[in-house]
């Protein structure tokens, strides 16, 4: 289990090579890998007096190793995964911003990893991959459940931002004013397209019982990734809210160059006629926290299903985030 104290999680490249060392010189039986990763939770919501309840990732740190002094190579989304799946820093592979991944042909670990005698499965979020020659958008390498490159909307939005950036003072917002959507209903299983994930990968984890080869599962979830969004079941039920506190605000004129230009291009100090209040930004973080919450039971539902099959006897499990949110930012 990752987690950062400084904001964000990971950076695994340590972990990974030391897996990778573990399983050529323990060429027999090589252990089962699965990789469990969730889009935009903070770390530090694993440690103790977290505001979002979470009795899964509690009793998966209780069995393994927390790593409490990672850090993630970019504060955004595909750098941050492009360098977890080369083990290379953002300078090293170009993927600068949310529009410009990996190249299609670049060396990944899961290359080596499945020379090592692995099956590979990818079964949810991946996005680490830009388009280019040889793209073919119904190719789905190593088992993916859909192309492998970034989305046109992260492109569009990444490259216009990038091009904004070069004009002085032009830190106009790219997003909408930031609100919470909490649902008026006791609706468990919110996020479907990750509950449905989790179903593929107990499924998968199923068929693999009686299966003698090692095999490399990875489960990407995008929750808790904005839009903010819940239902009344994990507001209430998710979340200790008394454990919820503002965070530290820098005004504009004291706070880092990169942090002002953040704050206006996420739409966090400029919105026409609309100012927020404390009561909108604890209703924002406790919005956020459910969603970790729900994310938590979606993880859980594998962590199940690898006791239930037996093979969480010979199987090393590593979770982690891509980057991070909401927590004192």
């Amino acid at each position: 289990v990752s987690t950062q104290s400084t904001g964000t999680m990971k950076y695994l490249l340590l972990t990974l090579l030391v897996l990778w060392f573990y399983v050529q010189v323990n060429a027999a039986p090589k252990p089962n890998i699965l990789f469990v990763h969730v889009d935009s939770m903070d770390g530090r919501l694993a440690l103790p007096g977290s505001p979002a309840l979470l009795p899964n990732l509690n009793k998966l740190m209780n069995r393994g190793v927390q790593f409490v002094n990672t850090y993630s190579p970019s504060p955004e989304c595909v750098p941050s995964r492009s360098a977890l799946w080369s083990g290379r820093r953002t300078d090293q592979t170009g993927a600068w911003n949310n529009g410009q991944g990996l190249p299609l042909d670049y060396p990944i670990s899961m290359i080596k990893t499945k020379a090592s005698g692995y099956d590979i499965k990818f079964i949810g979020r991946r996005d680490f991959n830009s388009k280019g020659d040889g793209y073919d958008p119904n190719k789905k390498n190593f088992g993916g459940d859909f192309p492998d490159t970034v989305s046109d909307s992260h492109t569009l939005s990444a490259n216009l931002s990038a091009w904004l950036r070069s004009v002085p003072g032009l830190n106009l917002p790219q997003t909408a004013h930031q609100v919470a959507f909490v649902h008026n209903n006791q609706i468990k299983e919110y996020h479907t397209l990750d509950w449905n994930r989790s179903t593929d990968c107990v499924e998968f984890l199923k068929l693999r019982a009686n299966n003698s080869r090692p095999f490399f599962l990875s489960c990407g979830f995008l929750c808790p990734h904005p839009t903010y969004e819940t239902t009344d079941y994990w507001y209430q039920n998710g979340v200790d809210a008394t454990k919820i506190t503002l965070p530290v605000w820098k005004n504009n004129v004291d706070s880092h160059p990169v942090q002002r230009y953040e704050s206006d291009t996420k739409n966090f100090t400029y919105w026409p006629g609309v100012n927020y209040t404390d009561q909108d930004i604890l209703a924002i973080r406790h919005t956020y926290y459910a969603m970790v919450a729900e994310a938590d039971a979606i993880v859980g539902r594998v962590l199940d299903a690898l006791d239930a099959t037996g093979l969480v006897d010979n199987t090393c499990l590593l979770y982690t985030s891509d980057a991070a949110d909401e927590e004192d930012s």
